[in-house]
């Protein structure tokens, strides 16, 4: 019977090829954007993370409460109290992304390096391919020159060679032995990380500092210590640092959050609403190809009058009105995984270096993909096939047979209208939100930037300390790259800054504003930015008062500093900040403002 059925089904598919191909497009289309988007919600959101034990893999901030902060970096200072205090944790790690000049090997590169303490791949859980992890010590001013390799700088740089444990590599123009490589499982979130290196903390008699927050830091919590009993004790020794360090720690906390969810969280709404909305891009399908076969129905009338009548059941002919639904559905599907496969391929060619980690590259047609495919296909041929399959075999064999040649009122016109009226709210509620967002994405990118993004280019300069060991150094290197960069016909002016605008990357410091006086717990913090004489002109910042920096501005002449509006507005509302002036918090010395620009 299902044979027949199937036969019978192609049959007509046949012998309506306009009306199968349209059916067949439009749900390769609905189930094809269904199926890649939600390889993208199974790779990022349901997959577990490629860690043993991931759920205890947790992410420790610093928080202050009191500026709605939660997530903000940690102080070396700061993170080795909380690993010599806190007994939750099987293993506590610290990490700076920077990177690293690798040379010797071909062409120079420059490598996204994840420096971490010697724990860091004992929280993860992770053993190396090759060689081990980093020792106990590694992260030891004098034996931390040790590497360990990620996969694809292995493979890339060394020629996969199998033996490239315990030979020398030169990093910043220093040897470094490598220890170790990377399995090419392993993943980590944000800027996909080529090299690892030893992070040292403790250089010389010179404490580490409380008030440079730079680092992340990361546990395992110990398997007989719940979530809450970890996140408790080490909000308790927040509050302990920020009674002994008040100067540093004032209102400064920590906080706890799963690592699972930090990777996650930030991507999760906007994930579910892409996945709500080719759901009803699936449905507006549904509704389309319901109607179609509606449609196609009225001239079967007397087709399944007639099998009525010498005997066929209800049951019999609704079961062959939807196994012909489900070939149709069947064949879009398999349309629908070409479409999802080619979707896919550009959302993974495509996935920004920041999302690097979050599986985004690795989405495919898995096993798990497949079977939702397979999903979608059933639930789709059921969904649209159902009505049309309902009305025909409902009707009375004898008044259909009577009714033919008249208009298909037994088809219950208003059930196709009822379709239509909710394609076309589908349609239009989509078209609304796309519209909103589309809105919101314009309105977002027209805000003052409060610099020219026109015609301005950035490279990213990393100086290694063996041969620039002192800021004269680096000033003079720096000064002589500018000039060359400045003497290029067509460039007007170059400039340099240690944290580009919109790049995420930040610097922030306590500052003493003379002359103010803040209340109790309020802070008082500026952003930082180093940055050359001719950095404003070369981005077109607005000066709003007094000068820019000049060249005569250097270390050894009086100190000087160039704020925002927005300082200049908190500290000195109505009135003039020019001369003005501020210190950072952990100087002696007193900085002149001499400029207002506008705010960046």
């Amino acid at each position: 019977m299902l044979t027949h059925d199937l036969r019978l089904a192609f049959r007509l598919i046949l012998r309506h090829p306009g009306t199968s191909a349209i059916a067949v497009f439009t749900l390769a289309l609905g189930i094809g954007a269904t199926t890649a988007i939600f390889s993208v919600v199974h790779a990022v959101l349901l997959r577990p993370l490629p860690f043993p034990d991931p759920d205890r893999i947790v992410t420790l901030w610093e928080t202050r409460p009191r500026e709605g902060v939660i997530d903000s970096f940690v102080s070396p200072a700061d993170f080795l109290d909380w690993q010599g205090r806190a007994g939750s944790f099987a293993a506590m790690a610290a990490l700076a992304r920077t990177t690293t000049d690798l040379t010797g090997r071909g062409e120079p590169v420059q490598l996204v390096t994840g420096s971490v303490t010697a724990a860091f791949f004992d929280v993860m859980g992770t053993v190396p391919m090759l060689g081990r992890r980093f020792a106990p010590g590694d992260d030891a001013l004098g034996r931390h020159r040790v590497a360990i390799l990620g996969h694809g700088l292995w493979q890339e740089r060394f020629g996969a060679d199998r033996h490239i444990v315990g030979r020398t590599i030169i990093l910043n123009g220093v040897p470094h032995d490598v220890v170790g490589v990377l399995a090419p499982s392993f993943e980590f979130p944000g800027e996909r990380v080529q090299l690892w290196l030893p992070l040292v903390l403790r250089e010389g008699a010179q404490p580490p500092s409380r008030n440079a927050h730079f680092l992340m830091v990361y546990g395992r919590v110990a398997p007989t210590v719940s979530l809450d009993q970890a996140r408790a004790e080490i909000e308790r020794i927040g509050h302990e640092l920020s009674v002994t360090y008040p100067a540093d720690n004032a209102n400064h906390g920590a906080g706890l959050v799963p690592f699972a969810e930090r990777v996650a969280g930030p991507v999760r709404g906007g994930l579910a609403a892409l996945m709500a909305t080719v759901l009803f891009v699936l449905l507006i399908a549904c509704a389309n190809i319901a109607n179609l076969l509606l449609s196609r129905a009225a001239g079967r009338r007397r087709e399944m009058a007639v099998r009525a009548a010498i005997g066929a059941s209800r049951r019999r002919l609704l079961q062959q009105t939807l196994i012909e639904s489900l070939v149709i559905a069947t064949m879009g599907g398999a349309a629908g995984l070409i479409v999802a496969s080619w979707v896919m391929t550009l959302l993974a060619a495509d996935t920004p270096p920041a999302l690097a980690g979050l599986g985004l590259d690795t989405i495919g047609l898995n096993a798990t993909v497949l079977v939702f495919a397979l999903a979608a296909c059933m639930g789709t041929g059921i969904a649209a096939g159902i009505l049309p399959a309902w009305q025909l075999s409902r009707e009375e064999s004898a008044q259909s047979l009577r009714d033919i040649g008249r208009s298909p009122a037994g088809l219950k016109r208003r059930v196709r209208d009822a379709l239509v009226v909710g394609e076309i709210a589908l349609t239009t509620l989509l078209l609304v939100a796309a519209g909103l967002t589309l809105r919101s994405f314009e309105r977002v990118l027209a805000q003052p930037a409060g610099f020219d993004t026109a015609e301005r280019l950035t490279v990213a300069l990393t100086l290694p300390r063996s041969r620039y060991a002192d800021a004269d150094a680096v000033r003079r290197v720096g000064r002589e790259i500018e000039s060359r960069l400045a003497s290029v016909p067509g460039v007007i002016a170059a400039g340099s800054n240690n944290n580009l605008p919109l790049t995420g990357s930040d610097a922030r410091r306590g500052i003493v504003v003379e002359g103010f006086v803040a209340q109790p717990g309020e802070p008082t913090r500026a952003h930082i930015r180093a940055v050359t004489p001719d950095y404003f002109r070369a981005m077109g910042i607005r000066l709003a008062a007094g000068r820019p920096l000049a060249r005569s501005d250097s270390e050894r002449a009086p100190q000087v500093v160039v704020i925002n509006e927005t300082m200049a507005r908190r500290y000195w509302p109505g009135q003039s900040s020019v001369g003005r002036r501020v210190r950072l918090v952990g100087e002696d010395t007193w900085r002149q403002v001499v400029g207002v620009i506008g705010d960046v």
